[in-house]
């Protein structure tokens, strides 16, 4: 049960990591973002990384590799992830 408790704070932490960085790199990169934008794309983030929670617990990888993805995430931003992820399947 502890385990159990201990992988959900793992992913709550994961997400809420690449939430607060995407927010934070927009600020500092693109102030004049609408405010719209910046919740959008942070919240991108987040459900980005709640996605990749589930490919780590499948791998059976330790969830706490989740919180380092997560911050990954958040500082690279959606376009990016989403740029490796086009470039990644065109080579398979």
């Amino acid at each position: 049960m502890l385990d159990d408790l201990s992988k959900e704070i793992d992913v709550l932490l994961a997400v809420a990591m690449a939430m607060v960085l995407s927010f934070l790199r927009i600020l500092m990169e693109r102030p004049d973002y609408s405010p719209a934008r910046i919740a959008t794309e942070s919240l991108i983030c987040g459900f980005l990384t709640f996605s990749v929670t589930f490919l780590i617990s499948a791998l059976d990888y330790n969830m706490q590799l989740a919180i380092f993805l997560g911050g990954c995430i958040g500082y690279l931003g959606p376009a990016t992830i989403r740029l490796i992820m086009i470039r990644v399947i065109n080579k398979i």
